[in-house]
Formats: structure tokens, C-alpha cells, sequence
């Protein structure tokens, strides 16, 4: 069998009348990489794009009426979060750096009957859209902002785009969470998230060698809170970020974290093995020494897998932790 057919048998369960166009293409797509460990995460990521976009513009739509709102999707990948607010009646743009995934994009919107523009360009530079400079009433960017090279041009792209009290939702992944630490959300690597950007740099490409590192930067939460701030926008964690997060489900992944390191150390590269021992146990020791006493600030910054956040074109408001949920 091909790699696209054994994708295609791996994932059937995926495959619908509804999407015949995306799936054959998304099965093509990824052929190369069916033998590879992370495929189940990049497809069933990918396949669930439209489900995904439809549960965020569920939720926007309780802040804002989202009929005839113009909607921008900054890195909208596979289109599916351009077909959720579609249906809601926005306006809908979407822009990606990646041409190969605009083209995934197009064949998703076709199965749904859907016309969005597509822009090729980096959202870092607004001159790629310009035409919606301050015009923008909803904006969505997920999964983004730790992969571009300049996260301060992006929230200043942001800041230029909105409207008017308009507002842009962002899920962005947490590096602490134990679970990520164990095996992050990216490339499914121990301890990776605990690196600088050059040291996770060596480490991808010792796995991957010929390959070029797919930019990873991780932030803290109190960063990208002063990163907007001064792009003059104003950041609110939503409730969601919590739903269902407890401290006891946090302390398990700690322990398991704690059980596996030794064993998973041994499948890390020698050039980066040492460092990779040596941050893990110095975030262990941070996590242990964290208070519990402040429950949502722990679970804020050890317990949240993604923070959900709404930034908008207001004066200054500080940091806005999530009520519990």
C-alpha cells in the first residue's frame, strides 16, 4: 500500500460524504510521514479543524454578533475555522505563510461550498493586509503565535487590524504544563518545552537530521500579557482556559512526569541529553516549590494546556485571571 492508503485506511472513521475533497488530500498530503509516530496528532489535528472552528465561533458568538462581521483567521491553515464563521454569516479571510496549506484549505472550503479569500502572506507584516487595516471586527489566531519570528509584529499586526472594539481570540499552548513537559504538543519530545529556542533547535534537528526546525518559541503568560499591552490591547484569560483543570489532575501529571523521566531521558539525543536531564529537574523543582495556595494562579500556570484569551482595542486592564469553572 501507498502512504496515502494506508492513511486512508488508518483514518477512515474520519471520512465523510461531507468531505471528500480535504480528506483525499489530506491523506496525499501527509503520505510521506505514515510511518512517522506523530501522524495520528497531525491528521486527527488537521481533520478536526472544521469542529474546532465551530465550537470558537460558538463561543465568540456569545460576545459578538458575528453576522456580516468581517472575520480574519490569522494562520488558518486548513480552513476550518473560515467555514465555522461562515456559517454564522461573518465575512471570512483567512492568511497563512504556508502555501501547501492554503491548498489544504481550498479543498475544505469546496466540500462546504464556502468562498474565502486565501492571502499567501506573513501576518507579522501587515503590508500583506493592508486592505483591513483598523477594519477588522472578529479575528481569530490559533496555534500561532509561537511559531512566528517576531510575536511582538504579530500583536502589533493585530492591534493595526481591529476595529473598533473589535476582537481577536487566541489559543496559545502552555510549555508548563507537566503533560507537555513528559511529551509536548508539537513533536511528542521529553523536556523540549523547557528549552531556549537554540537548544530546542539542536535537539528537533538530532532527531531529524536534514531537516529544518519548525519555529517553536514559548512564552509565559505574564509575556504575552505585556506583548499586547504595548501593542495598546488589552488581554482577558477566558474561564475556559480551566474548564474542568483540577489540582489533584494536575499533581498526577506531575507524578507521572516525575515516574518517566529516567526512561524517557534515555530517547533523548546524547548532544542534548545532559541539558534536557538538567531543566527538566530544575521545572520539577519549581512545580514543587509552587504554592497551592493561590489554586488558580497554579492551574494558570501548570494546569492550563492552552490559554484561551480575547484581546481587544481598549485602554489597559492587567492581567484578568479566569473565575473557576
Amino acid at each position: 500500500m501507498t502512504g496515502q492508503e494506508l492513511l486512508a485506511a488508518q483514518f477512515s472513521r474520519f471520512s465523510t460524504p461531507g468531505n471528500p475533497r480535504f480528506f483525499d488530500a489530506l491523506c496525499r498530503h501527509l503520505s510521506g510521514l505514515a510511518e512517522d509516530p506523530c501522524v495520528s496528532m497531525y491528521f486527527e489535528f488537521a481533520i478536526t479543524t472544521n469542529d474546532r472552528g465551530r465550537a470558537v465561533a460558538a463561543l465568540l458568538a456569545d460576545r459578538k454578533d458575528l453576522r456580516g462581521a468581517t472575520y480574519l483567521d490569522i494562520g488558518c491553515a486548513y480552513g476550518g475555522f473560515l467555514i465555522a464563521f461562515a456559517e454564522r454569516g461573518a465575512r471570512a479571510t483567512g492568511i497563512d505563510i504556508n502555501s501547501t496549506l492554503l491548498g489544504l484549505a481550498r479543498q475544505n472550503l469546496a466540500d462546504h461550498d464556502v468562498d474565502a479569500p486565501l492571502i499567501l502572506g506573513d501576518a507579522t507584516n501587515l503590508s500583506a493586509l493592508d486592505q483591513l487595516r483598523g477594519a477588522v471586527d472578529v479575528a481569530t489566531c490559533n496555534d500561532v503565535i509561537e511559531h512566528v519570528d517576531s510575536p511582538p509584529a504579530l500583536t502589533r499586526t493585530i492591534a493595526d487590524l481591529l476595529a473598533p472594539n473589535g476582537l481577536c481570540y487566541l489559543e496559545i499552548p502552555n510549555a508548563w504544563l507537566p503533560a507537555y513537559v513528559q511529551s509536548d504538543g508539537h513533536f511528542q519530545l521529553f523536556g523540549i518545552t523547557q528549552l531556549d529556542y537554540d537548544d530546542a533547535k539542536r535537539y528537533w534537528e538530532a532527531r531529524h537530521p536534514g531537516l529544518s526546525y519548525p519555529n517553536v518559541l514559548y512564552f509565559p503568560l505574564e509575556e504575552y500579557e505585556r506583548l499586547f499591552r504595548e501593542a495598546g490591547l488589552s488581554m482577558e484569560v477566558l474561564p475556559q482556559t480551566l474548564a474542568h483543570v483540577t489540582v489533584p489532575l494536575i499533581e498526577r501529571q506531575i507524578a507521572a512526569l516525575r515516574a518517566t523521566a529516567a526512561e524517557a531521558l534515555e530517547q533523548v539525543p546524547e548532544p542534548v541529553r545532559e541539558l534536557v536531564a538538567a531543566r527538566v529537574a530544575r521545572y520539577l523543582d519549581e512545580v514543587d516549590r509552587a504554592p497551592r495556595g493561590d489554586e488558580q494562579r497554579f492551574l494558570l500556570t501548570y494546569g492550563a494546556s492552552f490559554w484561551k484569551v480575547l484581546v481587544r482595542k481598549r485602554s489597559d486592564q492587567g492581567l484578568t485571571p479566569p473565575s473557576s469553572a
